[in-house]
Parts: structure tokens; sequence; C-alpha cells
């Protein structure tokens, strides 16, 4: 599956590709955010950005569909441009 990073698209755009919805997701790492992929779901977007580090696939560890861990480092994935709350962040 050839993912790419979101380029020139626009934020969190669905777009259909082989008969499959793509989304642009925000990879982050704690509150940094450290990668933009693009892909099919969060988790085939965090599996790219950590193979993109080296990452063998028997490294990780899936913690939750949209969350995995590498290394002691956990990475989320969010779509891009929305606004979900980071852990003990309160409603605006």
């Amino acid at each position: 599956m050839g993912l790419c990073n979101g380029g020139d698209r626009k934020q969190g755009v669905d777009r259909k590709e082989h008969g499959q919805m793509y989304q642009t997701y925000e990879v982050r790492s704690g509150d940094r955010l450290v990668g933009v992929r693009t892909a099919s779901t969060p988790q085939a977007a965090l599996f790219d950005y950590v193979r993109s580090l080296g990452c063998l696939d028997e490294d990780i560890e899936k913690l939750a569909p949209d969350v995995i861990a590498w290394r002691g480092a956990v990475f989320r994935a969010v779509v891009q441009g929305s606004r979900e709350l980071q852990e003990g962040e309160s409603p605006g």
C-alpha cells in the first residue's frame, strides 16, 4: 500500500483511491506533531510513520486503533485539522 505525505492536499480531506477512502492524519507523540501521513486508517498512518524511522512490524505494540507504542514512545494518529482533546485537557 503506497502511503504518502499529504503534500499539496487540503487538510483532512477524504479522497478515494482504488475503492478505498483515504484521509490525512497527524501523527503525534504526546502533544508534539511528529509527522503527517495519508492513509486509509489511523493505524495504517502510524505504521507508515514508524516504518519510516526503521521500525519493524514485530517491534510495534498496538494499544488502540489510533495508538501504537514503539521503543517506549507512544504515537497517536488524529485526522488532520480535527480538535481532539489531549489527556488532561478540559473542553474549552
